[in-house]
């Protein structure tokens, strides 16, 4: 029970972070010039300000039968339910739906609920950085941007998030590969993680990036690829260790490999590092001008004979269709009545059978996968317990 107590009071201390109704001072003289007109340059009591502010923009004072008035049991009651009862202290009840319901301190009946910091503060920030010369729209999208960041969070999520419970589960690990030739660097330190490299040597520098740690491999390593390295093991604690499993790789960047076409040395250049075992760049094109194009053919028994990445293979521009065929296509879709998706699926019986574009659940590595077994593995009857009381 006081675990219980001690939760609920964080969660208040926490709204009432954010959400206020307590005015500063509610008897002062609404001022005759709009606050919002005022530049940031005007402005040198933050205080004053914010009490301008939510005494003109915040206070909830007339109400009409045209916005807010509601005929309740003979009466004409406010909807949003003004003017409100002054608290105290904030505290969370059921509300007339048996839902929960949080009422803030209040001093003021009128006051809207509203957040200080997106009310002046952040706006301010941007229009001391924004160009006085600008319009309007700009700083009102930034304004959005800063303050819509977030996302709702559903009911299951947050029982995961409180009981420890990862979010997702999955029997392959991905492992990103960037080949881009300037790619971006992390910084150490900055995440969330202490059982990588990142907490075994000194803070402040940047990670090794996936070529580095695939050049600086054991000497017992030496014949794997990239790309096949990547797919078999896994970098942890500054070792190469196999992983039970084949990893998904995800590489970019991902270039057409359509012969001679305008990607077609960059995918020629991805594939070379990929499937051809080196241990520098200058090991592949012998620090010369050799184009890519070149290495890749010389290359080419080795790239396929190694495991096949997401780009696949390259293939020569597809045959052109005469104009005689093409012809008939578009007057055949000419003629064809524009049909929605809902009158397509009001034909479908209850047996119908729908095409799928993607193999996805029915491959054998889906089929064979014992999913009962693992998703109860995740859970523990103690989790399910807990997780019924919220």
């Amino acid at each position: 029970m006081k675990d219980n107590e001690d939760v609920m009071n964080n969660v208040i201390q926490y709204l009432d972070s954010i959400v206020t109704t307590i005015n500063p001072d509610m008897h002062a003289p609404i001022p005759e010039r709009h606050p919002c007109q005022k530049r940031a340059e005007e402005i040198n009591d933050d205080l004053q300000d914010y009490v301008e502010l939510i005494n003109k923009l915040q206070r909830h004072t007339k109400c009409s039968p045209s916005y807010c008035l509601r005929s309740k049991h003979g009466q004409q009651v406010c909807r949003f339910g003004y003017p409100k009862e002054r608290n105290d202290h904030s505290f969370i009840r059921e509300d007339n739906h048996g839902q929960p319901e949080l009422v803030t301190s209040r001093n003021d009946p009128y006051l809207n609920p509203h957040n200080r910091l997106q009310l002046q503060e952040i706006f301010n920030q941007i229009l001391n950085k924004s160009n006085s010369d600008d319009n309007s729209l700009a700083s009102i999208q930034k304004l959005l941007l800063n303050s819509i960041a977030e996302r709702d969070i559903s009911a299951q999520e947050t029982c995961h998030l409180l009981l420890g419970i990862p979010l997702y589960h999955s029997s392959r690990q991905n492992v990103s590969l960037n080949l881009n030739e300037e790619a971006p660097r992390c910084v150490r330190g900055t995440g969330s993680r202490e059982n990588d490299e990142d907490t075994i040597m000194e803070r402040g520098r940047t990670t090794r990036s996936p070529l580095r740690k695939y050049w600086d491999r054991d000497d017992q390593l030496e014949d794997f690829s990239l790309y096949r390295l990547y797919l078999t093991h896994k970098y942890t604690n500054g070792k190469w260790v196999k992983c039970k499993k084949e990893n998904i790789v995800r590489i970019l960047p991902r270039p057409s490999g359509l012969r001679n076409g305008d990607q077609w040395a960059e995918f020629c250049r991805v594939k070379v590092i990929l499937h051809v075992p080196h241990r520098s760049i200058e090991q592949l094109n012998g620090n010369s001008d050799i184009p890519w194009s070149t290495i890749y053919e010389r290359h080419i028994d080795i790239i396929n004979s190694d495991p096949i990445d997401l780009l696949g293979q390259a293939f020569d521009e597809e045959a052109e269709i005469s104009e005689e065929e093409s012809y008939d296509e578009i007057e055949e879709e000419e003629h064809e009545e524009y049909r929605y998706d809902w009158m397509h699926l009001a034909e479908m019986g209850p047996n119908v059978h729908i095409q799928r574009d993607a193999d996805l659940g029915s491959r054998d590595m889906d089929r064979k996968h014992n999913w009962t077994n693992d998703a109860q593995q995740q859970y523990s009857e103690e989790d399910i317990a807990n997780a019924s009381e919220f």
